[in-house]
């Protein structure tokens, strides 16, 4: 017996609040561009494993009593693809990559390994439970299956193109001749100038200039009239002048 239900409208993007208390946007994928990517994966994954096991077999370079073993061994390895890809490749399988769409952090950057770890020994429970991804991604209202959850992880659309932004002028000028700086001297967290070189420097960014920007002028006690990107290139070159210039 099977029930109908509704699915909900799809959000084109969701806000979301970080540990650093900066408001990112982020745009979900929708389920059957992961189920798409999901596919392929496993595809590619299981075709290469078929292809290598019978090329072994061929060679016979296993008594025959060890082939149930080898098979064993590596579908063991074959199944970590996407734990793997995941990490190395900063939130992409080939699937993903073709498919365009990737997995983030809840603050919008790669997943960390134990995010990547999470989400894949989950996947089990994902699986059993939902025939891959479509029921508990429609339900959820932040398109998360179990193991996104878990991880504190999104899989969001990929821009067709990486761009970085790099402006000589605006970027360096904290090692120009006569440079003064604006802002009082400040001690930002790794995390903080990740945050801020990732909104500055990466189109594909989902943190918001001026949430960012407001945040940091909150925690480190700073004033300017700056606002957005522009305080956000002043906080950088100040600090890099602070720390590489005048020290």
């Amino acid at each position: 017996m099977s029930a109908s239900v509704a699915s909900p409208k799809i959000k084109e993007h969701i806000e979301i609040t970080t540990g650093q208390y900066v408001k990112v946007s982020i745009h979900p994928a929708r389920a059957e561009t992961r189920i798409a990517a999901r596919l392929i994966d496993w595809v590619v994954v299981w075709g290469m494993f078929v292809v290598l096991f019978v090329e072994l077999l061929d060679l016979n370079l296993f008594h025959a009593d060890m082939n149930a073993l080898l098979a064993v061994v590596m579908a063991g390895v074959f199944s970590t693809f996407q734990l793997w890809m995941e990490f190395f490749f900063k939130g992409r399988t080939l699937g993903k990559m073709l498919m365009r769409i990737r997995v983030v952090s809840s603050d919008g950057t790669p997943p960390t390994f134990l995010q990547c770890m999470l989400r894949w020994v989950l996947l089990i429970v994902d699986d059993g439970l939902f025939h891959a991804i479509p029921a508990i991604v429609l339900i959820n209202r932040r398109h998360q299956r179990i193991g996104d959850m878990a991880a504190d992880t999104y899989v969001v659309l990929d821009p067709r193109k990486r761009e970085l932004r790099v402006n000589l002028q605006e970027d360096y000028r904290y090692a120009q001749p006569g440079y003064q700086p604006q802002l009082p001297q400040f001690e930002p967290t790794e995390r903080q100038l990740e945050l801020t070189r990732d909104c500055l420097y990466n189109r594909q960014s989902a943190i918001v200039p001026q949430e960012l920007a407001s945040r940091l002028m909150e925690r480190h006690g700073l004033h300017s009239q700056l606002r957005g990107r522009e305080f956000l290139l002043q906080f950088l070159n100040d600090y890099y002048y602070y720390t590489k210039i005048n020290h």
